[in-house]
């Protein structure tokens, strides 16, 4: 690996690369924390139908920012894996599902982000759980 693609800050490092890896951070106000609950299982059934219907999902996860916002993030590895997943019958189902439980009423808006971003550079530590993602960084193992 060339070291002058590697950055280094204290107590991190990282490496620039020319993946195709994108991530998506879509973020949630709730109306009430009462649909918390239901806004994790809606996401598991979409998680759920990504994994096996649409090639490119890498790993994605629920968080909870406080009671009454959650966010959805997602690691793919194309623009096109996001475009398939847009198409895919259970996300739209929740999509519509989750719009009448964010909408503000008074203001007339959604309350919802979503935010489409190109991954530039990786961590030293490339493992999510389970999932390597040196090969999705373009980097050797021995890195």
């Amino acid at each position: 690996m060339d070291p002058h693609k590697i950055r280094r800050a204290i107590g991190t490092g990282f490496v620039r690369t020319d993946t195709l890896v994108a991530c998506t951070l879509t973020r949630f106000r709730l109306r009430s924390p009462l649909h918390l609950p239901s806004f994790y299982l809606a996401y598991r059934r979409v998680q759920r139908a990504a994994k096996t219907k649409v090639p490119g999902l890498i790993v994605s996860a629920f968080f909870i920012e406080r009671p009454s916002v959650c966010c959805t993030l997602g690691l793919w590895q194309s623009d096109q894996s996001i475009s398939d997943f847009n198409e895919l019958f259970e996300h739209i189902h929740a999509a519509n599902w989750a719009i009448r439980r964010v909408y503000d009423n008074r203001q007339k808006v959604a309350r919802l982000t979503s935010l489409h971003m190109r991954v530039e550079a990786f961590s030293q530590n490339l493992y999510w759980d389970d999932v390597d993602l040196r090969p999705y960084a373009g980097v050797s193992d021995e890195w």
